[in-house]
């Protein structure tokens, strides 16, 4: 299991040095997130549920490992893509690179 701070350093790592994305660029356009916040006043949030428009059930019977996500944001600040700490896998095993918003193409209709 991978930590949040590790995942933060490998996808600055990826996006900067191995892309050659600007420290400024990158600290305005992505948004590094886990799966469950709590704000300060104690309130629960899903970002990432919340970005790619998924269905989040927060008191399902189910045991889940914690994952974590790099938010690719448009101008506006919605979510454009998102990079998984633990990416899907699709039927013959490749894995998702990047997860899209369910629905997004109608924002532009």
């Amino acid at each position: 299991m991978i930590t949040f701070d590790t995942f933060s350093e490998r996808i600055k790592t990826e996006f900067v040095t191995g892309s050659g994305i600007g420290v400024e660029l990158f600290q305005a356009s992505v948004n590094l997130v886990r799966d469950i916040e709590t704000g300060s006043g104690g309130d629960v949030s899903a970002p990432i549920h919340e970005a790619l428009n998924w269905r989040y059930t927060r008191f399902s019977q189910q045991s889940r490992d914690s994952f974590y996500a790099a938010l690719l944001l448009n101008e506006d600040g919605s979510t454009w893509q998102a990079k998984l700490s633990n990416p899907r896998t699709d039927a013959k095993g490749k894995s998702q690179k990047y997860e899209t918003p369910v629905r997004v193409w109608q924002r532009f209709v």
